[in-house]
């Protein structure tokens, strides 16, 4: 099952995903921990090498600020 939102709080760890309601928007944490969006046969943005080795997720703090 894939998710489309992240709440107050939330964690998206290493190897998971939101994907947007319309499924045309890939957010992840891939298992080299890496972050990616991504569109279909797109590949958008990606996390830089030098911070793939300290992230563990990403999480939205209570105060809308979303962390690495």
């Amino acid at each position: 099952m894939s998710r489309d939102t992240l709440g107050s709080g939330q964690w998206l760890l290493t190897v998971s995903s939101l994907l947007s309601k319309d499924g045309s928007v890939d957010l992840g944490v891939q298992s080299d921990r890496k972050i990616t969006v991504d569109w279909p046969g797109r590949w958008l943005w990606q996390s830089p090498d030098e911070q793939n080795f300290l992230t563990n997720g990403i999480q939205l703090k209570d105060n809308g600020n979303v962390v690495m």
